[in-house]
């Protein structure tokens, strides 16, 4: 993909705002806390908690992988809409009673709640470890995704490895500097850029591509079976799929982040309206998909690659597309970069 000069200017420009952010949240910290470092001192908003969470679960998979699973299965990705609506009926499950907890016994990390509750310093460390290995793992995937988008973006001038260390370095500069107050601003930020591209990828679609209807008309007469009705196995691996997602927020980044909200009724406030974007951040990427499935023949091996084939084609219709294009891009990388700075904490 020929991106040209625009987008490293915007992508310039949002890693310098990211690194002012981590300065200015150092400036503000309370210096020697612990507390204002890694709940920054409980003080998180409705509109900061809100973006944290979204920025936080709608990941750089949202706008790179599920295309390419779209690709794949057709309709049927439709699953994920419910999915992350699961998602925020687990946060309602347990956010207020963890919340609740903390506060009245001023818990700094989730982890403090098993060694008051069960006085065990052996479950304790079995915790721990069970809640690293996830988080170790979370974290990997997503540098990874971040070296692979520099190293698809550069053409392989950028080597993977050397991509997801420049943006790692980034994180880290931030978090070190300012803690959970820089990386919930930074999350304003970042979920703002990837919510705006979601809209705007999706009033594109419409402009460019005809709307859903006639995309899927398209779709219809080219991979009919991609457009049936689910079956029962399907169906069965839907509801599966949805009841895996209601326990998301037993990730440990997400269970810090209930403790850091300011009150408990901020946080019920910001779950609910979370519980609405997966209509947006679930409907976007799934449209690139179809309209990818739509234009092109790939091999399910390549079908990753419908994300930067549906971008370049975007591209190609005229000089507004290519700026709408940058933003797009730059979006997926903001989702990729708020995800694992998340862990990072």
């Amino acid at each position: 993909m020929d991106i040209g000069v625009g987008l490293w200017v915007i992508l310039g420009c949002y890693l310098l705002l990211l690194i002012g952010i981590g300065i200015f949240g150092h400036l503000v910290s309370e210096k020697n806390s612990l507390g204002d470092h890694y709940l920054a001192s409980s003080g998180l908003t409705g509109l900061t908690l809100f973006m944290t969470l979204f920025a936080s679960n709608f990941s750089g998979y949202n706008m790179i992988g599920i295309p390419g699973d779209t690709y794949r299965i057709g309709y049927t990705s439709l699953m994920w809409i419910p999915g992350l609506v699961c998602i925020c009926l687990g946060f309602l499950f347990l956010s207020s009673s963890l919340y609740r907890i903390g506060f009245i016994k001023n818990y700094l990390t989730p982890l403090e709640f098993i060694k008051d509750r069960y006085q065990s310093n052996i479950l304790l460390l079995l915790v721990g470890i069970n809640s690293l290995i996830p988080m170790l793992i979370y974290i990997t995937a997503q540098c990874k995704a971040m070296g692979d988008i520099m190293e698809g973006l550069t053409s392989g001038v950028i080597s993977g490895f050397w991509g997801s260390v420049g943006l790692g370095v980034v994180m880290l500069l931030y978090e070190i500097l300012g803690g959970m107050r820089s990386i919930a601003i930074t999350d304003v930020v970042q979920g703002s850029i990837l919510l705006l591209g979601m809209v705007i990828l999706l009033v594109s679609s419409v402009v460019e591509y005809g709307g859903l209807w006639y995309i899927s008309q398209q779709i219809r007469d080219k991979s009919p079976q991609l457009t049936q009705v689910p079956d029962l196995r399907d169906s069965v691996s839907w509801l599966s799929f949805n009841f895996q997602l209601l326990f998301n927020p037993f990730y440990y980044h997400i269970l810090q982040r209930f403790l850091a909200s300011k009150s408990e009724h901020t946080i019920k406030r910001s779950v609910v309206i979370l519980s609405f974007t997966p209509y947006i951040a679930g409907i976007a990427p799934i449209t690139i998909g179809l309209i990818g499935l739509s234009l092109f023949d790939v091999s399910d091996q390549e079908s990753d690659q419908i994300f930067s084939l549906v971008m370049s084609d975007l591209m190609s219709k005229g000089d507004i597309y290519y700026w709408i294009v940058c933003f797009i891009i730059s979006s997926a990388v903001a989702a990729i970069m708020s995800t694992g700075d998340s862990g990072y904490n």
